[in-house]
């Protein structure tokens, strides 16, 4: 039996469309043979979102995504290609490998249309379908090949600054919006947030701005927190001592030094959106620690603390998250009909290394607003 799709098409023209796809690949992969033979400035020449080779490649292959194919046209099979909509694909990461041949520039997208690609990506990607596990995929793999293609052209100017500074947010507020979800990958977007941040400190544009460069300084120094270096990195930054820097600094003292209530103070004064989820992927850690110390200190066969109080130490949300963080540390709560209260028994507190530690957003942060907000608000800037 025949599947739906297959009918609304004709196998001899879907025949005639393959064989006419082929031979555009193969006068094109001529021509790319060619280009690599010439010498001269390695700049993109591509304006496009996708380099034409690639874009028919994936269209005779049947390798375009769910959003770059047209709307009502079958999903493609043997005898059936499914067909793109026109301007929508992206091209997409492709891993260096010692046997493949360099890019050349027909291959490499411009500035222009860098920024273009993530302006499409924000807008209409997660302006159309939100942030969810397919969006964040093709997202963030399309981010990942616009930092290739500005890695190869080593870009430093304003446009470059641009599509970085979007991929930063991007993956800082993925990772704590899906922090929860069981198919998100939290290393990964970790790994894939510290190169971008990286990249962006290194751009020349950015260190030319005073004060964009101590707001990365500070973002990248919270983010590699655990790192005794950053303490002394940070406080080498070049231009006047703001009062962020000063802030930065305090924030890792109370790290590095166990201070949780002071941390959690510093981060309840922070008003920037993208520091605020870096501070959250630490926040667990910090959490762990508060509880630890709590135990040892008050711990004793009558004590206990109000759920409510226990919340505002942890800066969590509210008491159900609370209760969550607390049993999770083997600790018990008690419920009464007026108020619960956590027992601090001695001995209860128990780490559960082979478990990770439950993420919870910041209290106060209502990212499913700010995160739509804020990318759009910096792309519409930056365009």
């Amino acid at each position: 039996m025949r599947k739906k799709h297959e009918k609304r098409t004709c196998p001899a023209r879907n025949n005639c469309r393959a064989v006419l796809l082929e031979a555009r690949l193969k006068s094109l992969e001529a021509a790319l043979v060619k280009e690599r033979r010439d010498e001269g400035k390695y700049l993109g020449t591509c304006t496009t979102m996708c380099p034409e080779v690639e874009l028919v490649m994936r269209e005779s292959h049947n390798l375009l995504h769910d959003y770059e194919i047209e709307k009502g046209s079958p999903y493609g099979t043997k005898c059936c290609l499914s067909r793109p909509m026109v301007g929508c694909v992206v091209k997409e990461y492709s891993r260096a490998a010692a046997n493949k041949e360099r890019e050349v520039p027909s291959q490499l997208r411009t500035p222009g249309s860098l920024l273009a690609t993530m302006r499409y990506l924000c807008l209409k990607v997660l302006g159309e379908h939100g942030l969810n596990e397919m969006s964040y995929n093709y997202f963030g793999d399309r981010c990942r090949a616009v930092r290739q293609d500005i890695r190869l052209q080593q870009l430093s100017c304003a446009q470059s600054a641009a599509c970085l500074e979007i991929g930063v947010n991007f993956h800082a507020m993925a990772g704590v919006m899906l922090a929860n979800h069981k198919g998100f990958d939290m290393h990964l977007n970790t790994v894939q947030l510290k190169d971008s941040l990286l990249s962006l400190a290194n751009n020349s544009h950015v260190q030319n701005d005073e004060t964009l460069f101590q707001h990365i300084a500070v973002a990248k120094a919270l983010l590699f927190m655990p790192d005794l270096s950053e303490m002394r990195h940070i406080t080498f930054v070049k231009g006047k001592i703001s009062k962020k820097l000063e802030w930065c600094v305090q924030v890792l003292q109370a790290y590095h030094t166990d201070n949780y209530v002071r941390f959690f103070k510093l981060t309840k004064s922070c008003n920037n959106i993208l520091l605020l989820c870096i501070l959250s992927f630490h926040a667990g850690r910090m959490r762990e620690k508060a509880l630890q110390i709590i135990c040892a200190a008050y711990s004793t066969k009558v004590a206990k603390m109000k759920l409510g109080d226990m919340q505002n130490i942890l800066c969590l949300e509210n008491e159900k998250a609370t209760g969550e963080v607390v049993k999770h540390f083997d600790l018990q709560v008690e419920e009464s009909e007026d108020r619960s209260h956590v027992l601090l028994r001695p001995g209860t507190f128990n780490r559960n290394e082979n478990r990770p530690v439950p993420h919870f957003l910041l209290a106060g942060l209502n990212l499913e607003e700010d995160f739509s907000l804020n990318v759009l608000d910096t792309v519409i800037k930056l365009a």
